[in-house]
């Protein structure tokens, strides 16, 4: 038996306006509520009030795009007046005065800078923390069918910011990364195309202190791994639920995952195809990662210069997580404290642009904010950059082409050129010229669908 829910939910004071939410479900009987929540997750739809949503579909689709200036992010160089053609998702021709088959419906961004979509390397969808708490206690008192929820609203707001691709790096419960990377990729909700970690591996108590009388409540959040045994069994596990790839925390707590720690569990992912992303914040765990043989670094504030010339030698990517100063004053950190990291962090990224690592973006947000949502909360992230002296085409190849490699796109987005997916953005300002282009993103496709157009 199945039937059909719409409830209002005004809960969020985050939330600027009431949101709907639409659930159809079949519920057999007996069934368990984790399986209950998976089904809602290939089934929601979630949009505020009165807001026209643009209803998802995999019906197949062609568009022409008439470009006025079309970038290439992988070496900076401009072309103008050029035709994109997409048929059923994919670039098939691109070209000054390329022929539009009658029928095609024509989108005209003569008058914009047209680019590839954009990527972040270090998300959580799923997660919205109120200002004041803490992500433990807010994953010990937050259902699953929530964290969905909000993982629906924020993948839609992170995509009309012009994010298409991105690496959703733990931090979402019971695999809801899973489910919701799942809905995204049927066409059943608005987001970016996920790449999802699952749950978090790490040595016990995670990023965290723990509850000695509930300790058990951290797993909701991780997978505690200690010995050789829980370290393959906790790979597997989060491969055998859909993880893309696995992601380690190495250094939070007083005992390191050594060299060997890791080593094994990047042999233990690679088996399966799967990369291993390490959460390091001292100089010793990054160093500890790059020699087990990790593929990205995240966060990395304290590296030494030698930590990253062995990073750049290796080809371990940094998927910097830099925070703007709004960012960091919502999480509620005192002013000393937010100088004090803003210096260390536009130091580090200052460093390693210069010592040739490979830099990702990745905005690394979980908090709510009042004032913006998600996926505008993320473009104000690139502060950083520009204050670490990274040029425009620098922030393009951090924005696009090194997250395309990093999660090895790169033969299937990150490019306008044929054979690629359509995951196409425009924006009013050239990024080449203005960094502060991507506040202003008027259009996003993504998969060939358009999302977002600019106004008449």
């Amino acid at each position: 038996m199945g039937r059909f829910l719409t409830r209002r939910i005004h809960t969020d004071p985050t939330l600027r306006e009431p949101v709907t939410v639409s659930f159809n479900m079949s519920i057999p009987k007996q069934c368990p509520w984790h399986r209950w929540i998976a089904a809602v997750a290939v089934t929601a739809s979630v949009h505020p009030v009165g807001a026209q949503l643009l209803a998802p579909s995999m019906a197949p689709n062609s568009h022409a795009i008439h470009a006025g200036v079309l970038i290439d992010p992988t070496d900076g160089s401009v072309r103008h007046d050029q035709v994109v053609l997409v048929e059923n998702g994919v670039i098939t021709q691109v070209g000054v005065g390329v022929p539009i088959p009658r029928g095609v419906p024509i989108i005209d961004l003569s008058d914009y800078v047209v680019l590839p979509g954009l990527m972040d390397a270090h998300v959580h969808l799923t997660a919205r923390v109120p200002r004041g708490s803490r992500l433990p206690a807010e994953a010990a008192r937050t259902p699953m069918a929530r964290r969905l929820v909000v993982g629906v609203l924020q993948a839609r707001e992170t995509l009309l910011a012009g994010f298409t691709t991105v690496r959703d790096i733990g931090n979402s419960g019971d695999y809801v990364d899973v489910e919701l990377r799942d809905a995204i990729a049927q066409g059943i909700v608005w987001g970016p195309t996920m790449l999802v970690a699952g749950k978090i591996i790490a040595p016990f108590g995670g990023q965290s202190r723990l509850n000695p009388e509930r300790p058990e409540l951290g797993e909701i959040e991780y997978l505690y791994a200690d010995t050789p045994d829980a370290m393959v069994r906790a790979v597997r596990q989060n491969i055998h639920f859909g993880a893309d790839l696995i992601k380690i925390v190495v250094d939070d707590q007083a005992y390191l995952y050594s060299t060997e720690d890791i080593a094994l569990i990047v042999r233990e992912a690679a088996r399966a195809g799967r990369d291993v992303a390490a959460h390091v914040l001292t100089d010793q765990g990054a160093r500890n990662a790059i020699e087990g043989g990790v593929a990205s670094l995240e966060h990395g504030w304290r590296m030494s210069d030698a930590t990253l010339d062995l990073a750049r030698d290796r080809g371990v990517a940094l998927v910097t997580t830099d925070f703007s100063i709004s960012a960091m004053e919502v999480y509620g950190w005192p002013d000393s404290l937010v100088q004090a990291r803003r210096l260390l962090v536009v130091d580090r990224l200052r460093r390693a642009l210069a010592h040739d690592v490979t830099v990702v973006f990745g905005s690394d947000l979980i908090w709510a904010s009042a004032e913006r949502d998600r996926g505008a909360w993320s473009i104000e992230q690139l502060a950083s950059l520009a204050e670490s002296g990274a040029t425009p085409r620098q922030m393009l190849q951090i924005l696009i082409a090194n997250p395309s490699r990093l999660m090895h796109l790169e033969g299937t987005r990150g490019r306008i050129a044929v054979g690629q997916a359509a995951d196409i953005i425009a924006t009013r300002k050239n990024p080449l010229e203005d960094v502060t282009a991507f506040q202003d993103v008027v259009f996003v496709m993504t998969n060939g669908r358009v999302a977002k157009a600019p106004s008449p």
